[in-house]
């Protein structure tokens, strides 16, 4: 499930905070950009805030297949001793205050990318996957903070028309392509007192409340759902 769809049915967990982390109060619109063509294949094209959540979707559609791997993770911590646990081949470097590892070309089972999407899942994995059942290209350069987002950082296609369910909810099931935007309203951030003077626990521990508008096109029609939620 991703991590819009986990605001909308209450399901708010840690990853879902980590993307609303850098939001201060105000309307960000144009947010969690995704477009969704469904004929023999579903092609589902998103913003870069969806890369963590289509790996996630690609191990769990992919059966018993394995998974053709490559791409790169991007990290605030050391990475290294967290990748040599998967049989994978990569190489490593450190980027300023980031981590980077660029994984090069291997082969993984869906139950061990499980694995590896939950060890870095507070991380960017900006990975180019393929099985018998999906695939996925992410691009390996993040968009500058404040750059308009598009939707074609992450493209992915599936054989299981089921991926609709979560990436296109609040559509009727006729619908044979659409597009979603998404705007976020932080109306109120409540920081803990005992991190008032401590910026980074303040970010990591602040109660964001507001709500989200999902806005759907689709087939010549219009679709707008609304979310309020404390995060």
């Amino acid at each position: 499930m991703n991590f819009i769809k986990k605001i909308f049915e209450n399901k708010i967990d840690e990853t879902v905070r980590k993307q609303f982390m850098r939001f201060g109060k105000g309307k960000y619109e144009h947010r969690a950009l995704i477009e969704i063509k469904i004929g023999k294949n579903v092609s589902i094209k998103t913003s870069y805030e969806f890369c963590n959540d289509l790996v996630r979707s690609v191990a769990q559609f992919s059966k018993k297949s394995k998974i053709k791997i490559s791409g790169l993770i991007v990290s605030a911590k050391e990475i290294a001793n967290r990748l040599e646990k998967f049989n994978i081949s990569f190489d490593t470097k450190k980027w300023g205050v980031q981590y980077k590892a660029e994984i090069l070309e291997s082969e993984i089972s869906p139950d061990d990318l499980l694995k590896l999407h939950e060890e870095f899942k507070f991380d960017y994995l900006l990975l180019k996957l393929k099985s018998n059942e999906c695939s996925l290209a992410c691009k390996t350069s993040l968009p500058k903070p404040g750059k308009e987002l598009k939707a074609n950082f992450c493209v992915a296609s599936f054989l299981d028309n089921a991926i609709v369910e979560d990436y296109g909810f609040g559509v009727n099931d006729n619908a044979k392509e659409m597009k979603i935007e998404h705007t976020f309203i932080i109306e109120k951030i409540e920081i803990p007192k005992e991190y008032e003077n401590d910026f980074e626990k303040a970010r990591l521990y602040a109660k964001r409340y507001g709500k989200i508008i999902r806005k759907i096109s689709f087939d010549g029609k219009a679709a707008l759902l609304e979310k309020e939620f404390c995060i």
